[in-house]
């Protein structure tokens, strides 16, 4: 497999930074971004995996598959009638993320990262996280025979801590619950000590998720969706789906770009609800607990390069109530899928936008499912308190009830 050599770029000043730079942002704080180096014309290839038919869509000389767990191949479903029903959407299909190894869509970002230490000589991975980057972490520097440093917020859900403990990661849990502050405290520390700390938007990161597309774009058998859904955080899942299209147009693949839709809980909306309000800067919200406790990036870095890509394009946002979030999660479980509340946040936001005209009802539009039900089980509390304990002696008539009404 021959693999194009890559620069990292400043997405403002177009100025190139060191490959192997440990920072993941640029001066005043600018977005950086993996381009090819020289020509550019990328074919799709004959292959069993995503990795091997668009080869020449990876910019790093490690190849994926020597830090591979399997991820990606997932599946692309035309929702269930229910959901269809519920967001007012008849060309509705669902991306199911949560059926990568660790049940999120961070494996295939944290691939990159492996691939990326690899590069460097570096037996570790490390990470800031409320838990579904860090299980990810977790789990591929085991595979990788690496260690792992997992750094979170006292908030984090503990069925993921406990995950990545599992995997034999060292965890720090600190007295916070402000993951962005979390992040700016350790960009210095992390700086000084030569350690490399891969977060959600980092670069490397970025180039996993854009293979996210080129799944779609085979799914759908070329054609391109109107709207893709993201439930959204930091950011960095969201624009690197949007560049996996942009190098599919860029290189003749596609004539035409979908609609990204940015969604984010409205206790903790920093990006949905300045892009609402057409504002240059994401609004800095104070740290908030809400259902949807994978969205709590408050003040994400790089928030403002994000924004300029949203507008320049025409993206959409909405923010979703906890009601909402709550009720989205309801009718996923009774349409067959059990998500994590941050994951089916996307259904009252495409409900939501439907119903005010900015989703036309026969659009061809992806939901993307980021992470499966077992990772937070907030919600999953309180699903069995109505339980009904029936007597063996009532047993028969309870069947023949049910039988009646079926």
């Amino acid at each position: 497999m021959k693999l194009r050599r890559a620069r990292l770029v400043g997405l403002r000043s177009g100025k190139e930074y060191d490959l192997a730079r440990l920072e993941e942002w640029g001066e005043g704080g600018e977005t950086l971004d993996l381009q090819p180096v020289g020509e550019w014309s990328p074919v799709r290839h004959r292959g069993t995996s995503i990795y091997e038919r668009f080869r020449d869509f990876w910019y790093l000389p490690v190849e994926p598959q020597q830090c591979s767990l399997g991820e990606g191949h997932t599946p692309l479903i035309k929702a269930p009638p229910a959901l269809k029903h519920y967001t007012g959407l008849d060309r509705l299909y669902l991306k199911n993320e949560t059926a990568n190894p660790t049940w999120s869509f961070k494996d295939r970002g944290t691939v990159a990262c492996c691939a990326l230490a690899r590069q460097y000589g570096e037996n570790y991975l490390a990470t800031v996280s409320t838990g579904n980057m860090g299980q990810s972490v977790a789990a591929y520097a085991a595979r990788c025979g690496m260690k792992a440093l997992i750094i979170t917020p006292a908030t984090a859900a503990k069925e993921k801590l406990c995950s990545a403990s599992l995997y034999g990661a060292t965890i720090l849990q600190v007295a916070t619950d402000d993951l962005c502050r979390l992040k700016h405290e350790i960009s210095p520390l992390a700086t000084k000590h030569g350690l490399r700390i891969t977060s959600g938007a980092n670069p490397f990161r970025v180039e996993g998720y854009k293979f996210e597309s080129f799944e779609m774009w085979e799914q759908l058998e070329g054609i391109v969706p109107d709207f893709i859904a993201v439930p959204t955080s930091a950011g960095g899942h969201i624009r690197g789906i949007f560049k996996g299209w942009q190098e599919l147009e860029a290189s003749g693949f596609v004539e035409s770009l979908p609609t990204m839709v940015l969604v984010q809980p409205a206790e903790n909306a920093p990006l949905a609800a300045a892009l609402s309000a057409d504002l240059p800067e994401p609004i800095t919200f104070p740290p908030a607990r809400t259902l949807a406790s994978a969205l709590t990036s408050n003040d994400p870095p790089g928030g403002t390069d994000l924004l300029n890509i949203a507008k320049y394009y025409g993206w959409l946002a909405s923010d979703v109530s906890e009601d909402g979030i709550r009720e989205g999660w309801h009718v996923a479980s009774r349409s067959g899928l059990w998500l994590e509340p941050s994951s089916a946040i996307i259904f009252p936001a495409l409900k939501q936008l439907t119903a005010h005209g900015k989703l036309p009802r026969e659009a061809t539009v992806v939901a993307v499912m980021t992470g499966a039900g077992p990772k937070d089980n907030t919600v999953l509390k309180g699903a069995t308190e109505d339980l009904e304990k029936v007597p063996l002696e009532d047993l028969e008539t309870r069947i023949a009830r049910f039988m009646a009404n079926w």
